[in-house]
């Protein structure tokens, strides 16, 4: 009769290999796939182009006034402009009400008014 010890080993590397053998047993069924095989998930530009929800387009062409050297970003849900600085820090914004653009520092500061002409 064997010992305790070695039939635990014998049992624990007998239950190891099996599980071994389960593994490569179960990739063996599925093929690697080919180039051809390989799906791309879609970017978020295509889910936001294909999804339900609506698209708002604002003109942002009247906004006149951008800081030197930074960075815009639309905001078209609240008609307004933000502006970055290259570092990515922000240096203010532009934001339109009614026929007036108002343009604010980082602070929050109004530092210029635009007025938009009226159509004959």
């Amino acid at each position: 009769m064997l010992s305790k010890r070695v039939s635990y080993k014998l049992v624990v590397s007998l239950f190891g290999f099996s599980s071994l053998m389960v593994s490569h047993s179960s990739m063996a069924d599925s093929p690697a796939p080919t180039f051809g095989d390989i799906k791309h998930k879609p970017t978020l530009d295509q889910l936001y182009r294909s999804s339900g929800i609506t698209h708002k387009y604002v003109d942002f062409s009247m906004f006149h006034y951008v800081p030197k050297g930074d960075q815009v970003k639309e905001e078209p849900d609240k008609q307004r402009l933000l502006f970055r600085k290259p570092g990515g820090l922000p240096d203010g914004y532009a934001e339109r009400k009614g026929e007036v653009i108002f343009y604010y520092d980082a602070s929050g500061k109004l530092i210029r008014i635009q007025k938009l002409a009226e159509d004959p």
